[in-house]
């Protein structure tokens, strides 16, 4: 019980620190603002704490999806982008809940380098005069508070890791895989970058591989992948999915490297 209440009592400071220096230019593309999707979420779940906002694009339209804990529950929402109109919406309980709630104590009482810093440090790092940030996160890896993203100059890639309090660099990685991932729809204000693209790295399984490694585990006649995209999840790669099946959908996470599921879950679908 008293986790609980630490959680909730310090869901505004956490938050106020993830979306600090965050401005997008919504007006230029017509999509909400960072500010307003939580607004909408904690409108849907009250009192809960907002842990991670994607914007991505489906189909014909691009979509927030919002994850928040509340008493031991995910919540995962999806709105439209553009109207804030709910498309998806299901909960279950999460046994990672309790870390959550530690790791917001530990935001709400630390003192972190600002994202403008974090971009600096990774960009001098980068050295050119075209390189530029594609994908930009802040996590918890390890129990360690980091900002983790990558940079593309021309033909190179870079991926870091930099320490949210120290500003140290934990991690550089050239790998060369950078232009061809330029194209992929990215939030409002902020390059485009290879999350949800379906361009592959090398050792990457590939979109194709992941879905029949989806489809039998699902063994079901008439199963269908009805949404699959490429994204980093906690500074891994995965291909994160749907499946319906019958009266049945089935969301996934498989790791694009190798090949293992390491999310799934089943719930009746309500059309």
């Amino acid at each position: 019980m008293k986790k609980k209440a630490v959680l909730s009592s310090i869901a505004i400071a956490l938050i106020a620190f993830l979306f600090a220096g965050y401005a997008f230019a919504a007006a230029a593309t017509g999509a909400l603002s960072l500010e307003k999707v939580r607004e909408l979420a904690l409108e849907k779940v009250p009192g809960g704490l907002v842990t991670d906002i994607d914007y991505e694009k489906r189909s014909n339209t691009t979509v927030y999806e919002i994850e928040i804990y509340k008493d031991g529950m995910e919540h995962d929402l999806v709105i439209d982008a553009k109207t804030g109109k709910e498309l998806s919406y299901h909960k279950e309980k999460d046994d990672d809940y309790y870390l959550y709630a530690q790791q917001a104590e530990s935001a709400a009482s630390t003192t972190f380098i600002t994202e403008a810093k974090a971009k600096e440090i990774a960009l001098q790092k980068a050295g050119g005069s075209s390189a530029k940030i594609v994908e930009f996160e802040f996590e918890y890896d390890d129990g360690h508070a980091v900002y983790d993203g990558d940079i593309v100059d021309g033909e190179k890639k870079y991926s870091f890791k930099i320490n949210a309090v120290s500003g140290e660099l934990l991690k550089w990685d050239p790998d060369g895989k950078g232009k061809a991932k330029a194209a992929s729809a990215a939030a409002p204000g902020v390059n485009a970058g290879d999350a949800g693209s379906g361009t592959t790295a090398v050792g990457d399984i590939g979109k194709e591989k992941a879905k029949i490694i989806a489809l039998d585990k699902v063994n079901v006649a008439g199963a269908k992948v009805t949404h699959i995209e490429r994204e980093r999840d906690d500074g891994r790669i995965v291909y994160e999915g749907e499946i319906r099946a019958g009266d049945y959908e089935y969301d996934f996470e498989i790791d694009a490297q190798t090949g293992k599921i390491v999310e799934w879950e089943k719930e009746r679908w309500d059309d």
